[in-house]
């Protein structure tokens, strides 16, 4: 098992898969990896959603694709239309190539509390599976609404992430991060 902090500084997101099963303990492992983060008042607000079903992957990635090509649209920079032209191939490509591609779901509350909770357990999640030799990539709900009826989602619940997990099929490498100490404002910003 790799040293906690050479996981995170390794990590990094995959976009393509091995078509490879991904063994059911050590996804059970990984999701109970995710129940241990930190949550408001220990409410544990999380559901997963484990996808394998083919049908359903493209379904939910050709809902999640079209929205993020009329998200990008609606902003409209040249940087955002770029984006567009290039068709979001790679976020369609992780959905239907992952073998499992999780809906991390949270129940909803009257602030940001469990949607937070929520996003620390798909961070330990993402870890936990590049700790066991996987990749993941986490995507935003794009097509929420949509995405929660081909799922039969609960309308108290949201969508807080698609995560597609599996072994990678790709060479990714860690982008460069702006050094720690240009992020950093002590007291005041």
């Amino acid at each position: 098992m790799l040293d906690f902090y050479e996981v995170i500084k390794r990590r990094c997101s995959i976009h393509k898969f091995k078509s490879d099963m991904i063994p059911e303990e050590t996804l059970i492992r990984i999701l109970h990896a995710g129940t241990l983060a930190p949550n408001p008042r220990n409410t544990q607000p999380w559901e997963f959603i484990v996808v394998t079903d083919n049908d359903i992957k493209k379904r939910v990635a050709d809902i999640k694709v079209s929205k993020t090509v009329q998200y990008f649209e609606s902003i409209g920079t040249e940087a955002a239309m770029r984006r567009v032209k290039a068709g979001f191939a790679d976020q369609q490509e992780a959905i239907l190539s992952a073998p499992v591609v999780l809906v991390v779901c949270y129940k909803k509350d009257d602030d940001l509390h469990n949607y937070a909770g929520t996003w620390a357990c798909i961070e330990n999640i993402v870890l936990a599976a590049y700790a066991e030799g996987l990749g993941a990539i986490t995507m935003a709900p794009r097509g929420e609404e949509e995405i929660k009826k081909v799922l039969n989602i609960p309308p108290d619940y949201g969508i807080a992430s698609i995560v597609p997990i599996g072994f990678p099929d790709e060479k990714a490498s860690f982008k460069p991060r702006i050094p720690v100490k240009d992020k950093i404002h002590m007291n005041k910003w």
